[in-house]
């Protein structure tokens, strides 16, 4: 991790730090909700091996095990929901501590700095960019505690299985990452062509809304119609690139 990285992730970790007990018992509840699905896999096997052979597991019944496998995925969804819930509550407040902090940051800022930049690009970035950047703050960060803990559970439920075949996985594992990097950087480009494009078309609807009676004067409501239709397209193609990629969000 560079300097710039270890920047970054200080200046997330100091806005999810004032909603600290909610994330935690956020990810508690994910990591709780993740146990109790890898449970059940144990117990159909439990429940697979009564049928076979109903001498060798004399501990439970198969209706006792159904019955606590409903539990479990009862537990699951309860949880699930509640973390989630916590987390979505999270992500909300985190959304509004930038867009604060960026529009009292740009008040600030030189006047020569607005005379550079369209006001549209301005107001793309504090409506737009702070949602995907709060998703991620509050979003793919908190829920990397549940993913590596299932992946470690995964991996030791595979060793115990097979010992080749999780060897096997792990050693796939930095082809996975190499693959990841390549697309996020062909990503790149299409990312900042959507802010650039969203931004043009929010330039598009401010300008026109300001100057509305011209329009209706020279009957240009369907020509303005069409370039903002045309400039939404353009954001709605990247967009759809960026959220069907392979890559991490």
């Amino acid at each position: 991790m560079n300097k710039q990285q270890w920047l970054h992730l200080k200046g997330w970790h100091a806005y999810l730090t004032p909603h600290k007990n909610q994330l935690i018992s956020g990810i508690v509840l994910q990591v709780v909700s993740t146990i109790s699905i890898l449970i059940i896999p144990s117990l159909l096997g439990y429940v697979s091996v009564a049928f076979i052979n109903p001498l060798s597991t004399s501990a439970f019944n198969a209706t006792e095990i159904f019955l606590i496998i409903i539990l479990l995925l009862f537990i699951r969804g309860l949880f699930q929901f509640l973390g989630s819930s916590l987390l979505g509550t999270v992500h909300e407040k985190v959304i509004i501590d930038l867009q604060t902090s960026l529009y009292d940051h740009a008040q600030r800022l030189p006047l020569a700095w607005f005379n550079e930049r369209k006001h549209g690009d301005l107001m793309a970035i504090i409506n737009r960019d702070t949602s995907h950047l709060a998703g991620f703050i509050a979003g793919s960060l908190p829920a990397l505690i549940p993913t590596i803990f299932l992946f470690l559970a995964v991996m030791f439920m595979m060793v115990r299985i097979d010992l080749l075949l999780g060897f096997l996985v792990v050693l796939l594992l930095p082809i996975f990452y190499l693959i990841s990097k390549l697309v996020a950087r062909q990503l790149r480009t299409s990312s900042e062509k959507l802010v650039q494009n969203y931004g043009q078309a929010v330039a598009i609807a401010d300008e026109n809304l300001n100057r509305v009676s011209d329009i209706k004067a020279f009957n240009r409501e369907s020509y303005e119609t069409g370039r903002f239709k045309e400039m939404m397209e353009k954001v709605l193609s990247h967009s759809c690139l960026l959220y069907t990629s392979p890559s991490p969000r």
